[in-house]
C-alpha cells in the first residue's frame, strides 16, 4: 500500500506514529478498528494504538525485551511462527 508522506507527520528523520495515523491506515485498507491488530516491538506505540482503539501486540524483538511487562498489549510474542511466536492463526483469536 502506498501512502501519502503527509500522513505520517514527519518532522525529523525519525518518523512518528499517531492515533490519527493508524485509524487512517485501517479505514483506508477498508478495515474496521476492531478487526485490525497492530504489530509492535515498542510498549509506546501499544498506548498509540490503544488510543486509536487498535488491539496491539508485542513482538519482543531482542533477549533484553523478553522479561519486560507491556501494559495494555493484547499479546506478546517472541518473534513469528510456531512454538510462542506470533502466527496468523493466533492474531486472528486476538480478534475475537
Amino acid at each position: 500500500m502506498n501512502m501519502d508522506a503527509s500522513l505520517l507527520g514527519v518532522t525529523s528523520q525519525r518518523s512518528t506514529c499517531s492515533a490519527e495515523l493508524l485509524s487512517t491506515v485501517a479505514a483506508l485498507a477498508g478495515v474496521s478498528k476492531q478487526h485490525t491488530v497492530f504489530m509492535t516491538c515498542s510498549g509506546a506505540l501499544v498506548h498509540t494504538a490503544a488510543a486509536a482503539e487498535i488491539k496491539a501486540v508485542v513482538i519482543k524483538n531482542s533477549l533484553l525485551s523478553r522479561g519486560a511487562e507491556f501494559p495494555g498489549c493484547a499479546g506478546s510474542f517472541d518473534g513469528f511462527g510456531a512454538g510462542g511466536g506470533a502466527t496468523v492463526a493466533r492474531l486472528i483469536s486476538l480478534m475475537s
